[in-house]
């Protein structure tokens, strides 16, 4: 009997809520050590070749499109789960505060509208996105929240990866995390 077990895509929000869910996957299907393997995979191995094609295949089918090229160019699992808990603690992460906080002030009866995260997270950003933030301004009357928000993600993926050592200039510290202005 096979263990069939599915969970939601990654869309880019709750970040730390799928990757419970997805460790306990890859967990009950006999697939973490691929994630946690820090050596070559040993191509011999064909029960590890297998367990690593499955683990590849768990993460990138768990993915929505707009997740994928965050990790397209990953060769390992283990890869792919760095870069997307590297991505996790970053921009992302941002966004999704932002929004969280959007969704609770609407709990309590507050109007907040995508006009509102717009502006929350364009002025919540570092200086270093002063460029960014001026050009995505000129475009103010057809700018959407999933086009800020792939924009920013792009941003961030491009900074990290012009650094040497792939050291990250993107992330919290450079979203301003806990200075975003009141919605």
């Amino acid at each position: 009997m096979t263990l069939r077990l599915t969970i939601d895509k990654f869309t880019g929000e709750n970040f730390h809520l799928w990757k419970f869910k997805m460790q306990a996957m890859l967990k009950a299907k006999s697939l973490w050590r691929a994630i946690e393997r820090t050596l070559p995979l040993d191509t011999a191995d064909q029960d590890a070749c297998r367990k690593e094609k499955k683990a590849m295949a768990a993460l990138v089918l768990s993915l929505g499109d707009e997740q994928l090229m965050h990790v397209q160019n990953a060769a390992t699992a283990a890869e792919v789960w760095r870069k997307l808990k590297k991505d996790g603690d970053g921009m992302l992460e941002h966004i999704n505060k932002v929004k969280m906080t959007a969704q609770q002030l609407e709990a309590i009866g507050a109007k907040v509208d995508n006009e509102n995260i717009i502006t929350t997270l364009l002025y919540s950003l570092l200086e270093s996105f002063e460029s960014l933030i001026v050009s995505l301004e000129s475009r103010a009357d057809d700018l959407t929240l999933e086009f800020l928000t792939a924009r920013l993600l792009h941003e961030e993926t491009r900074c990290s990866e012009g650094q040497d050592g792939g050291e990250r200039t993107a992330g919290p510290s450079m979203a301003g995390a806990g200075s975003a202005t009141p919605l």
